[in-house]
This record gives C-alpha cells, sequence and structure tokens, in this order.
C-alpha cells in the first residue's frame, strides 16, 4: 500500500513537471517574438488535468482537513477547476491544436 502511494505521488510529480515544462517552452517562445499558440494550447490541454490530479490526491491524504474552508488545499481545487473554465475548454484547445497541426481553416 506504502509502495503504491509512493508511485502515486512519483507519478503526480512527473506530470506536474512536464506541466511545468510545456508552460515555460510557451513563455519562452513568446519572449523570443516567435510563434507559440501550439505550445500553448498543449501545456493548456496538459496542466489542468495534471493538477486536478495533483489535488486530489492532496486531498485523499488530507481528508475532511483538506476541504475545509479556510484551507489552501480547498481553494486550489476551486482555483484548479476554473483553469478549464478561463483557459478555454479541452475540447476549444484541442481544435486549436487540430488546426495549428493540419492548418485546418477557422470556424465563420
Amino acid at each position: 500500500r506504502r509502495q503504491r502511494a509512493l508511485e502515486r505521488l512519483a507519478e503526480i510529480r512527473r506530470r506536474l513537471q512536464t506541466a511545468r515544462l510545456m508552460y515555460l517552452n510557451a513563455v519562452w517562445l513568446a519572449r523570443q517574438n516567435k510563434p507559440n499558440v501550439l505550445e500553448a494550447s498543449y501545456a493548456k490541454l496538459y496542466a489542468p488535468p495534471a493538477i486536478l490530479d495533483a489535488v486530489k490526491a492532496a486531498l485523499d491524504i488530507l481528508a475532511e482537513a483538506g476541504v475545509r474552508n479556510d484551507r489552501m488545499l480547498e481553494k486550489l481545487f476551486r482555483d484548479v477547476k476554473i483553469l478549464d473554465i478561463g483557459e478555454g475548454t479541452q475540447q476549444v484547445q484541442r481544435l486549436v491544436v487540430a488546426r495549428q497541426l493540419f492548418s485546418f481553416p477557422r470556424d465563420r
């Protein structure tokens, strides 16, 4: 059981680091005045589910203590749910990626 928990935490850390690197790559391209639509969309697709899994794991570990309104973890859970809405739904980001990769025309 302990081994499974450690493996879960290692997987979460790997996914969070991957999301971080994706965002940093998109930011770096933007600062270089290079196109970054595809890279930013990849990051927006990948990061919210990875972050949500991390927050859910923390909630599992902390149980009821993690969901009290005065706890940072409860705020993180709300914030990560908003990422999907605020940054564009997963569906929208998939369309952006498809258009970038395959030169699909925009809807009119």
